[in-house]
């Protein structure tokens, strides 16, 4: 007898008054909230001394001082610390490290506006590549997958740098026996 009574009274809960029967759209209070989109950060956040003291030392893009960035902070943390004045040397420290995390963001910087910065993330990648090619580990692949789909897509993008472009596809030719993508693909790449 107590369940008849219950069941008009949690329908006339004031949780569902704004419900509307036969409707098929949420109620206010439960509708999903707006989507506010977070402006990237141009800053990166504070580093403990002895990184931020291999970030300072790496501006001298001296290849000993970028492996050693590169050692210390792994493609995840030089993509992390790459905030507008560190990109550049975030993207030539690349080249030193042993993972393929980062490449897929060194596609996104290839195709900047500063060809400066476009030309040394395609160079990067060419010598990431050439130093990886020996040594592959199997646990990398979704990030050579995503480097492969990255790249080509900067190596056949019109609008990029010739010299960008070029340097894409000598990356690029160099992963085909790791059949993150096939010499077919390849059709019209520099």
């Amino acid at each position: 007898m107590a369940a008849r009574f219950l069941a008009p009274a949690i329908l006339c809960s004031p949780l569902l008054a704004g419900c509307q029967c036969g409707k098929s759209a949420k109620p206010s209070s439960l509708q999903d909230p707006p989507v506010i989109p977070i402006a990237p950060t141009t800053k990166r956040p504070a580093l403990p001394p002895e990184l931020e003291l291999l970030w300072t030392r790496a501006e001298s893009e001296e290849a000993d001082e970028l492996a050693r960035l590169a050692r210390a902070e792994g493609g995840m943390g030089l993509v992390d610390g790459a905030d507008d004045a560190h990109k550049k040397i975030a993207v030539l420290a690349l080249a030193y490290t042993d993972d393929f995390v980062g490449l897929p963001w060194a596609a996104d910087v290839a195709i900047d506006k500063d060809k400066d910065l476009a030309q040394a993330s395609a160079e990067s990648f060419v010598a990431a590549i050439v130093a990886r090619t020996t040594h592959r580990d199997p646990e990398d692949a979704l990030e050579l997958a995503e480097t492969c789909k990255k790249w080509l897509a900067v190596a056949k993008n019109a609008k990029a740098d010739a010299t960008v472009r070029k340097l894409a596809g000598r990356g690029l030719r160099m992963l085909v026996d790791t059949r993150c993508l096939k010499l077919e693909d390849l059709a019209g790449v520099p």
